[in-house]
């Protein structure tokens, strides 16, 4: 009876050390899991900073070729073929500089009040100016193109090549 007593008495114990190991566990695994989302939610933030400053590159240099091409092509085009050209591709320059300044600012204020939180965020102006900005950018950005590509296909005698196509 006494023996059957212990067996009891140390089941009971490996049950309830058992039910300990497995809380610990879990408490563990959470720790983890909220370090790692932390992690996580670092890691994005930091890829999202790189990506944004890697596409901001890439467009100040499509807009620098695209003025550079512009330049040394100037005399192929007709005078209103220029300036419309010219006109529309430097509003959608300036609507882009003017959203990067602005952006710029409004995070560099939001941090140096401290609000470092916020700063790293997307604030509801940030989710619903960009693709207003992006919006305007490219919609002046792309007739543009369009017509310097015409006019650069018209200087090659592409246009009496599609003529006689049709």
């Amino acid at each position: 009876m006494q023996a059957e007593a212990n067996t009891n008495f140390v089941a009971a114990l490996h049950d309830k050390l058992a039910g300990v190991e497995a809380h610990t566990h879990a408490v563990e695994e959470a720790v983890d899991l909220s370090a790692n989302t932390a992690n996580a939610k670092e890691l994005i933030s930091y890829l999202y900073e790189k990506s944004h400053q890697y596409v901001a590159t890439i467009i100040a240099g499509a807009f620098a070729a695209y003025f550079a091409t512009l330049n040394a092509l100037a005399d192929r085009f007709h005078d209103n073929e220029l300036r419309v050209s010219a006109l529309l591709m430097t509003f959608s320059l300036t609507v882009f500089v003017g959203w990067e300044i602005t952006s710029m600012a409004m995070i560099g204020w939001r941090t140096v009040k401290g609000d470092l939180e916020a700063a790293r965020s997307s604030p509801k102006w940030l989710r619903i100016g960009w693709p207003l900005a992006m919006f305007a950018s490219l919609a002046t950005a792309i007739p543009a193109i369009g017509l310097s590509m015409f006019v650069y296909l018209r200087g090659l005698g592409a246009t009496a090549w599609l003529a006689r196509l049709w």
